[in-house]
């Protein structure tokens, strides 16, 4: 007897061919997904001992100009031309990097917030940089943000939004990204990645990527211990690793951090495996979450047309 597929191979062999475009495609030669390692002096008054410690591990960093002015201007940041591949994100500023994210401003409306960006991009005036517009939707449904940028910034490098703004939990937020993302497809002829800001959560990750984002940040790296898929307390760390490493707290704080980098980098090369192979199985909970959520939706979205069409024949006296 053949076998046919099931209702959760159909739809994870459709996640996985929705995702490939992502995939196949790179920046500065490291493909999709992205994981950009946050760097910040808020809650890290250490930021450049472990800057210098974990320079070389992370490929790809994200800084505030504010830390390279008052904290890491003193340090020769790598030059993005030298022969090892690297990324730098920068916030905002007149500095010279790989990307630059606009300057956010959440108390702006969405069209005031796309043409003070875009005005900033153009002031800059930096050649060969790609631009990431960070916005706050401030309640906007993914449509109306798609269409403002369309009309506003069609011309945009990247997309980004911060987690909290994306909404919570988490199917809440993956169902914002895969209609923001079905929605950019629809408008732009080229793929525009979409940038979570302040999710870098090995657990929510996938869920995410899944859904149709691309590049992740965040500073859980330097705050938990991540292993097998989970953040944990940064102390659990202590049982896992030599007491002569302990001994030591710049050492110590390197291979925690150096840990961590690795835990993440497998992560992204399993998603990648995952879209290129179809094969979903070490992420089965999070695409049964995803098509569970799906199914739960598109229920209670029928409910709701049939509820709308019993009170209208009412009121027409049918």
């Amino acid at each position: 007897m053949p076998r046919y597929p099931s209702n959760l191979e159909r739809y994870a062999a459709q996640v996985c061919y929705f995702r490939r475009r992502s995939v196949e495609l790179e920046m500065n030669s490291f493909g999709f997904p992205l994981f950009v390692y946050s760097y910040s002096s808020r809650g890290f008054p250490d930021l450049p001992e472990r800057y210098i410690a974990t320079q070389d591990l992370a490929p790809v960093h994200l800084v505030s100009l504010y830390d390279v002015y008052y904290y890491l201007r003193h340090l020769d940041i790598p030059n993005p031309l030298q022969s090892r591949p690297m990324i730098r994100f920068f916030d905002s500023g007149r500095y010279e990097g790989d990307v630059l994210v606009a300057y956010d401003d959440r108390s702006l409306g969405l069209v005031d917030q796309i043409r003070q960006s875009q005005a900033a991009f153009a002031r800059i005036g930096v050649q060969h940089i790609r631009r990431d517009l960070l916005l706050h939707p401030n309640g906007m449904a993914p449509d109306g943000l798609a269409e403002a940028i369309a009309d506003g910034a069609p011309d945009i490098d990247i997309i980004g939004l911060t987690e909290k703004d994306i909404g919570y939990p988490w199917f809440i937020a993956a169902s914002y990204i895969a209609q923001l993302r079905t929605k950019l497809d629809a408008l732009f002829e080229r793929y525009i990645p979409i940038h979570i800001f302040g999710c870098f959560d090995p657990l929510t990750i996938p869920y995410l990527f899944f859904s149709g984002a691309d590049i992740f940040d965040g500073l859980a790296w330097m705050r938990h211990y991540f292993h097998d898929g989970h953040a944990f307390y940064g102390k659990e760390f202590e049982h896992s690793t030599s007491p002569e490493t302990l001994l030591e707290p710049a050492r110590a704080m390197r291979s925690l951090l150096a840990h961590n980098v690795e835990e993440l980098k497998c992560l992204r090369a399993d998603l990648r495996y995952a879209v290129l192979t179809h094969d979903v199985s070490q992420f089965e909970r999070c695409v049964e979450d995803l098509k569970a959520f799906e199914v739960a939706t598109s229920s209670q979205h029928a409910a709701s047309r049939k509820d709308t069409r019993c009170t209208t024949g009412e009121k027409d006296g049918r």
